[in-house]
C-alpha cells in the first residue's frame, strides 16, 4: 500500500469514528461553554470600558440603537451558527460555515447603509488615525470572544477547519463592531468601512489560518 493511500484509509477511518461518537453531555458541556463566553465578555467589556465607553452625544439615539440592534443580531446568529456542534463531533457542514463567512461582512455594511439616517452617507473631513485607532480597538474587542470561540471548537475536531475558523472570525469580528460602533461617533463612510468593519474581515482570514494549525484533524493513536 503505498504511504499516500495509507493516510486516506487512516482519515477514512477517523472521520467515521467521529461520525459515530456522540456529542459530550450536553450539560456539562453547556456549563463550560458558559463560563468561556462569560470570560470572553468581560474581557471585552474591560476593553470597551478602557476605550471609553458608549458615545451618542453627536449622533441620534435612535440611530445607534438601530444600529447596534441589527449589528447584533447578525452577530448572534452568526455566533450560534460557527458554534453550532450539531448531533455528531463533526460540527456544521462546510457550506453553511463559508455562508457565514462570506455573508455577515456583507450584512453589516447592507444594514448600516441601510439604515434610514443621512449620517450613514455623509462624508466627513478626517485623518487617517483616527481610522486606524478604530481598527485597532475594534480587534482588540473582538480578541476575547476570538479566543473563546476557537476554544470551544476546538473539542470539536472539526471536518473544514479553515472555513470553520473564518467563520468563528468573523462572527467574534460582528461582536467588536458591535462595541466599537456604540463607541466611535464618528458616522463617515470610509471611516465605517475602515474602522468597523475591515476588521471583520480580518479576522476572517486570521481565523482560517489560526484554525488550520489549531482545530485541524490529527491522527489519533
Amino acid at each position: 500500500m503505498m504511504p499516500g493511500e495509507q493516510t486516506e484509509g487512516q482519515r477514512a477511518r477517523l472521520l467515521a469514528q467521529l461520525r459515530d461518537e456522540p456529542s459530550p453531555v450536553r450539560r456539562d458541556v453547556r456549563r463550560r461553554d458558559v463560563g468561556t463566553l462569560v470570560t470572553a465578555a468581560l474581557l471585552s467589556m474591560l476593553v470597551f470600558v478602557v476605550a471609553g465607553g458608549p458615545h451618542a452625544s453627536q449622533r441620534p439615539v435612535s440611530l445607534v440603537v438601530t444600529a447596534a440592534a441589527a449589528w447584533a443580531a447578525i452577530a448572534t446568529v452568526a455566533t450560534g451558527l460557527a458554534l453550532r456542534r450539531g448531533r455528531s463531533m463533526l460540527g456544521p457542514r462546510r457550506a453553511w460555515l463559508l455562508a457565514a463567512a462570506i455573508a455577515v461582512p456583507l450584512l453589516l455594511g447592507l444594514t448600516w447603509f441601510g439604515l434610514p439616517s443621512p449620517l450613514v452617507w455623509a462624508s466627513v473631513p478626517h485623518g487617517y488615525p483616527i481610522d486606524v485607532r478604530c481598527f485597532a480597538v475594534t480587534l482588540a474587542l473582538a480578541v476575547g470572544p476570538f479566543l473563546a470561540f476557537v476554544r470551544l471548537r476546538r473539542e470539536g475536531d472539526p471536518v473544514h477547519p479553515g472555513v470553520t475558523g473564518a467563520a468563528l472570525g468573523v462572527a467574534a469580528g460582528a461582536w467588536g463592531a458591535v462595541l466599537i460602533d456604540l463607541h466611535c461617533e464618528m458616522t463617515d463612510p470610509l471611516h465605517v468601512l475602515l474602522g468597523h468593519m475591515l476588521p471583520v474581515v480580518l479576522l476572517a482570514i486570521t481565523g482560517t489560518l489560526v484554525a488550520r494549525s489549531v482545530l485541524a484533524i490529527r491522527a489519533r493513536t
